[in-house]
């Protein structure tokens, strides 16, 4: 019923009759507030006091009231102080008050996404990194969150808030309006960060993301798809400071050129997947820096065989050079 869309209030609240930690309703268009209010009293069964997972992606009717005091028996049953993962994706009429609910009543939160919730404004998010401390992934994506949400205030230190983010290991701010100074906050705040999506950021620049990956030395993937004002200076950058790099997507960075590529295959000895689409500067020694160092045809093939590479666009690499680079194990990949 949820894949064909078909499931409805009447429905799910007939439906459940065990104990659950996980309530998964991610695309049910027709559910709306009415069944979050009821299914701690028509589903008495389920368990909301021990609910860790709710994952309401694509519920575009649920509004803030359904998790309002005055309006939602979860709030009453303290049902959501277990709660520890969470998908808001695409409920584009939350705002703020959802957040000011989340941060009074779900103490133990560590995944939310708020993809294309974009009624919830800057000051909510800023208000949520330096309460919700426990907080390891964040989905801000396509929320157009600016630097106002991750720079410190001074009446943040009068309250207390000082630990933003500390725990964050994973952040997508893919399409965002922000710049350099959420990159410095990042790297001053969240050492721990080892999943940063950051597409589509057309005003970040090389200071801030090399501020980022000198800072968060644990970056395992880094996504700056589409990030016009990266140069050699920033993406060389990588190869200095991201030995940890398992994936790192640079397509549509246009300004990069050889000589950052080199940088990162030289430094990067752990990567096992790149993207570098529609790098329009790069030729072959792009993909040379890249084949494995050996002496012997096995073990060269051995090492190759864990990096996939993505050189769809990128018109100055010959074919000769690229079937090459197969015969030495690499998996290269020039059509999206």
């Amino acid at each position: 019923m949820i894949a064909s869309k078909t499931l409805t209030d009447d429905r799910l609240a007939a439906f459940f009759m065990i104990s659950r930690r996980v309530l998964t309703l991610s695309g049910c268009c027709s559910i709306r507030n009415s069944i979050l209010r009821q299914i701690p009293f028509r589903c008495p069964d389920l368990g909301c006091s021990s609910l860790q997972t709710l994952q309401l992606a694509g519920c575009r009717h649920i509004t803030d009231a359904a998790f309002q005091p005055d309006h939602s028996p979860f709030y009453a049953l303290h049902a959501c102080t277990s709660l520890k993962v969470v998908s808001f994706a695409r409920c584009s009429q939350l705002t703020k008050d959802l957040v000011l609910f989340l941060i009074k009543a779900c103490r133990s939160l560590t995944d939310i996404d708020f993809s294309h919730c974009k009624r919830i404004r800057d000051d909510a998010i800023h208000l949520l990194l330096r309460s919700a401390t426990d907080l390891q992934r964040l989905n801000l994506s396509f929320m157009d969150i600016s630097d106002s949400a991750f720079t410190t205030e001074p009446s943040d230190q009068r309250n207390g808030f000082n630990a933003m983010g500390r725990a964050l290991s994973a952040i997508d701010l893919t399409r965002s309006n922000i710049t350099d100074a959420t990159l410095f906050a990042l790297a001053k705040h969240c050492p721990l960060l080892d999943d940063v999506k950051l597409s589509s950021c057309s005003r970040i620049t090389d200071v801030g993301i090399e501020a980022l990956v000198r800072s968060c030395r644990r970056l395992r993937k880094l996504n700056l798809t589409n990030c016009a004002l990266i140069t050699d200076r920033g993406a060389g950058m990588l190869g200095v400071y991201g030995q940890r790099l398992e994936y790192l997507n640079l397509s549509w960075c246009m300004n990069i050129t050889d000589k950052s590529v080199v940088d990162i295959a030289r430094g990067c000895e752990l990567l096992e997947e790149v993207q570098l689409m529609w790098c329009t500067q790069l030729t072959d020694a792009s993909i040379d820096a890249f084949l494995p160092e050996a002496k012997s045809t096995l073990e060269r093939v051995t090492r190759g065989k864990r990096l996939k590479l993505h050189l769809c666009g990128c018109k100055w690499i010959s074919a000769a050079c690229t079937e090459n680079a197969r015969e030495h194990g690499l998996e290269i990949v020039t059509v999206s």
